[in-house]
């Protein structure tokens, strides 16, 4: 996405925007929505008397009549069978999440729920998506320029996490509750 600076800063510009119209003064999305389309379709309509009318080309509509804008049926099924994939991977990583039989990635989702819990706590909806999104807007971006320090921050922070999981793990008796299969061998 960054590899075109001015799409770049256009993309953020209006979702920005759009966020600001969302949270400043309380737009609902399906308002949104419409005032979006109807200025479409109004600058559509200007464009369409600009080169119709005053420089005398084909307007939009004669431009796109020869255009075919179906949908085929084997773009549809490709679609929908990659939306299959998605949800069984879903469906299997959270029934995997939720009956413990990986300990270790049920207590970090765990405490990612608790996390986003505080944050949604502390923050509204709109906000969280509003952030959430510039930071998928943004990571690609920092990540390139800043590689290795994130790589080494994140190395060093999964190290501490696991050596917090081994000292929960030896105090709490988990193999008796079931979680972790066998019990251990001495």
């Amino acid at each position: 996405m960054w590899s075109n600076k001015i799409q770049s800063g256009v993309f953020f510009g209006i979702f920005t925007m759009i966020y600001l119209l969302v949270w400043l003064w309380d737009y609902s999305f399906l308002s949104l929505t419409c005032y979006v389309l109807l200025g479409i379709q109004i600058l559509w309509f200007l464009y369409n008397i600009v080169t119709s009318r005053i420089l005398g080309n084909d307007h939009l509509g004669v431009r796109f009549k020869n255009i075919d804008f179906s949908v085929s049926d084997e773009n549809v099924r490709a679609h929908v069978d990659s939306l299959i994939k998605i949800w069984n991977v879903l469906v299997y990583n959270a029934i995997s999440i939720f009956s413990f039989s990986n300990p270790r990635k049920s207590i970090k989702i765990g405490v990612t729920f608790f996390v986003l819990a505080l944050v949604g706590r502390y923050f509204s909806d709109i906000t969280v998506i509003y952030l959430g999104i510039t930071f998928g807007f943004l990571w690609p971006k920092l990540y390139k320029e800043k590689k290795t320090q994130i790589d080494s921050f994140y190395d060093t922070a999964m190290k501490r996490a696991n050596q917090q999981y081994d000292k929960i793990k030896d105090k709490v008796p988990l193999e008796k509750l079931g979680f972790l299969g066998k019990k251990k061998s001495e």
